[in-house]
């Protein structure tokens, strides 16, 4: 979760809490170079760069995961004084190209809410792999209906970080994968396959249960940074 190395008390920014907590052999020649009471926020770009190009860091190391929240957050934090001012300049039909047209659903936001919307999504952004994402836009909608913006765009960074389950498609390949398991399921118990499933109760219950464990392992998406 996001909260694994993070501390937010109310008010303060996001990036101003994120503390480097280097772990293993390769964290603990980072944790030489970076005191671990400095947090990224505060680590001038300059040596923040010499230390990523001079240090190897394998693809499976927990510190990649610390990183790109910490570079990310960095350059794109958000806090209660600013977000509101953020993108006072951005058209609200101006979307991130992750967006889809077609699924900009606002859910009777007014229109002060409609550009928090766009501003959570340009913030959103920043993620390097995320090239389509047509569920962010509804759900943000959705979310701002029950919390304040900076909640709303906290939570959907917790969706996008988790490491064993995908909540939220980012690209095409996980579109597609969501919609053969629901042309599968469709296929298999729609209105037209009743007949053959057949009357035998036990019978319906295990290929439900059959048809929704394929589903699950398609669900299942562990993010390998």
């Amino acid at each position: 979760m996001i909260t694994e190395h993070l501390t937010i008390d109310d008010g303060s920014s996001i990036s101003d809490k994120l503390e480097l907590e280097p772990t293993g052999p390769i964290s603990s020649n980072i944790s030489a170079k970076i005191s671990t009471q400095s947090s990224i926020s505060i680590t001038p770009h300059i040596q923040l760069k010499v230390l990523m190009r001079t240090t190897s860091i394998g693809l499976d190391d927990p510190l990649r995961k610390i990183l790109w929240l910490g570079l990310s957050l960095r350059n794109n934090a958000v806090n209660a004084d600013d977000f509101d001012t953020q993108f006072d300049m951005l058209a609200v039909n101006k979307l991130p190209e992750f967006v889809d047209p077609i699924a900009t659903r606002f859910f009777y936001l007014n229109s002060k809410s409609r550009k928090h919307v766009a501003t959570i999504l340009w913030n959103l952004s920043q993620c390097m792999y995320m090239t389509f994402a047509p569920l962010l836009y509804p759900l943000v909608s959705l979310f701002l209906h029950f919390h304040p913006p900076v909640d709303v765009y906290r939570c959907i960074v917790a969706l996008l970080m988790s490491r064993e389950l995908r909540f939220i498609g980012i690209n095409r390949k996980d579109r597609t994968c969501d919609a053969l398991s629901l042309i599968r399921l469709a296929n298999k118990f729609g209105i037209a396959k009743l007949s053959k499933i057949g009357s035998n109760g036990v019978k319906k219950l295990q290929d439900s249960d059959a048809a929704f464990a394929d589903w699950i392992q398609c669900k299942c998406f562990v993010y390998k940074i």
